[in-house]
């Protein structure tokens, strides 16, 4: 076995010319050790190491070398049994799912898109819900009184209906 240095990678027939496969450009023992590898990868992950990435390296046969693992030196950030996965930029998390102990799914970092809490969105519908119902309509008013209504409702912003943290049901 041994260690090389991610240049580049590509997505490309595999060595038979069959498969779509993650091809590496590495450095291997030098800067003038240059080869093209198969990135071997975990079922369910799709993943392509950035420039830098640190990979073991083994040989299969006589002519063939695939990567059997990437490290991309991005601090870990995870509790014993948890699971995390993050993409990643010039050596920082750039965005992040974690799997925690306690049953929580947490999703973050940059850019952060939030996920719908059932009983907050039902807390929304239902106050709109109420507006409709005690509303009253007028003839010829154009809706206005429905606009009254409805601002007096939503006077105060909403609370989000939205979580970084999320939870299944028990």
């Amino acid at each position: 076995m041994r260690i090389g240095r991610v240049l580049s990678s590509e997505i490309e027939k595999n060595r038979d010319g069959e498969t779509n496969v993650i091809m590496i450009r590495c450095e291997i023992s030098d800067e003038n050790d240059i080869q093209d590898v198969e990135l071997f990868r975990q079922p369910g992950i799709d993943a392509r190491p950035t420039e830098d990435t640190t990979l073991l390296l083994d040989d299969v046969g006589e002519s063939w070398q695939v990567a059997m693992a990437a490290d991309d030196n991005v601090e870990p950030s995870v509790e014993p049994g948890e699971i995390a996965i993050y993409a990643a930029e010039n050596g920082a998390k750039t965005a992040q799912v974690k799997c925690k102990l306690d049953g929580t799914i947490e999703a973050g970092l940059a850019d952060l898109k939030l996920v719908a809490i059932a009983e907050k969105v039902d807390a929304f519908i239902d106050k709109v819900e109420q507006l409709f119902s005690s509303w009253t309509p007028v003839p010829q008013d154009g809706g206005a009184a429905l606009k009254v209504l409805a601002t007096s409702t939503f006077a105060n912003p909403t609370e989000t209906v939205a979580s970084s943290n999320l939870k299944a049901e028990e």
